[in-house]
């Protein structure tokens, strides 16, 4: 009986591990932290790029905050980015 639930037991944790270990490669996505930064980068200043394009009669360096200020709160920053 102990044999066999411990042969139970160790099946069970090795398909824990598997599950445990699929969930994290797809919630990285496949990514480095390299690739991640460097792709929140392009789509931050993307955002940036598309925001300060609507300004209208603002000064350039107040219109670059208020786009960094907004794509912020869309994106979060490099430091703490938002996950979606």
């Amino acid at each position: 009986m102990d044999l066999m639930l411990h042969s139970y037991s160790k099946a069970f944790l090795k398909w824990f591990t598997h599950i445990l270990v699929l969930i994290l490669l797809f919630a990285c996505d496949g990514q480095t932290p390299e690739e991640y930064e460097q792709a929140f980068k392009t789509e931050f200043n993307a955002c940036v790029n598309r925001s300060t394009s609507k300004c209208e009669n603002l000064d350039m360096d107040v219109c670059t905050q208020q786009a960094i200020s907004r794509c912020e709160t869309f994106l979060g920053t490099k430091e703490n980015p938002m996950v979606k």
